[in-house]
């Protein structure tokens, strides 16, 4: 099961407290939905949802793929 709920992932700058919205998904007719965590490592974000057995990786601006 999955669950298409859109998400967005946001970074946030801890010195000042600036919200940068990185990637926005989720949504019908994606592979996953409901992004809970978000992890970078490198260009790559990897994404995990509380519902599911998905993991999706992305980079920054590039959209999510399984």
């Amino acid at each position: 099961h999955f669950c298409p709920m859109p998400f967005s992932i946001v970074a946030v700058d801890p010195a000042n407290g600036h919200r940068l919205t990185v990637i926005e998904g989720g949504g019908s007719g994606v592979p996953m939905g409901a992004g809970t965590v978000a992890a970078e490592v490198g260009d790559t974000v990897y994404i995990g949802s509380f519902v599911g057995d998905r993991i999706a990786a992305t980079r920054r601006g590039t959209g999510v793929r399984p």
